[in-house]
Parts: C-alpha cells; sequence; structure tokens
C-alpha cells in the first residue's frame, strides 16, 4: 500500500533523511543557473530553488514558510546561499517577487525542463 506522501495528495515525509533531500531536494546545475539569471539576491533566488525542487515534489506549490526548515536548509547547502531568517521568509511570501516567482516557475515546467539531474558533490 503506498504511503499518503505518494497519492493523491502528496505532501512532506514527516521524517525526512539524507537520503530523501538528496533525492528528491538537490537541486540540479541548470536549475540554480536559472534562478540566478531569473531572481537578485540569495533569499530569492533560495525561494526559486525551493518553489522548483517543492513542486517537483508535490505537483503544487505551497506557501513558503510552510515548507520544512530540513528542506531550505538542504538546497541553500547544496547551490551554496545564505540562510536568510524566518522573517525574511515571512515577508517574502506576501511579496509580488512572489507571486512573480510562481509564474517563473510555471513557466520552467512548460518549457520541459521536468528531467533533470541532480549536482553531486
Amino acid at each position: 500500500m503506498p504511503s499518503i506522501q505518494d497519492t493523491i495528495y502528496p505532501r512532506f515525509k514527516s521524517n525526512l533523511t539524507e537520503k530523501d533531500l538528496e533525492e528528491v531536494y538537490t537541486p540540479a546545475m541548470n536549475e540554480i543557473e536559472w534562478a540566478e539569471v531569473k531572481s537578485k539576491g540569495t533569499l530569492q533566488q533560495l525561494a526559486l530553488l525551493v518553489l522548483i525542487k517543492t513542486v517537483q515534489k508535490l505537483g503544487f506549490f505551497i506557501r513558503i514558510v510552510d515548507i520544512p526548515e530540513a528542506i531550505v536548509v538542504h538546497i541553500a547547502k547544496k547551490a551554496y546561499l545564505p540562510l536568510s531568517a524566518k522573517e525574511e521568509w515571512k515577508t517574502y511570501n506576501e511579496t509580488r517577487t512572489s507571486k512573480r516567482h510562481f509564474r517563473f516557475v510555471r513557466d520552467y515546467f512548460s518549457f520541459g525542463h521536468l528531467i533533470m539531474r541532480p549536482i553531486t558533490f
């Protein structure tokens, strides 16, 4: 029987392992480069990467403040981006930039970038 994460109502695993993070949430080099081109500032780049990886996993958008911290930390580490304070994430979520990023991610997936390999270090 499939787990709830693998059903029609996907969710984040409650106990993410390093293997889960590595296999599912490690950004590919082309994703990192795309985020650099599409955004100004490290918070925005990280937000775009987090959106890409979570939409790939879930199939829909989720508020950035609702994404498990382990995922954000993993993506930041793999993309060599600094972590932002939680207050900045809350502020980001309410900006026009976040809405623009949703559109960027939709466009990204509509151009067939769905098959990506993660970066290995």
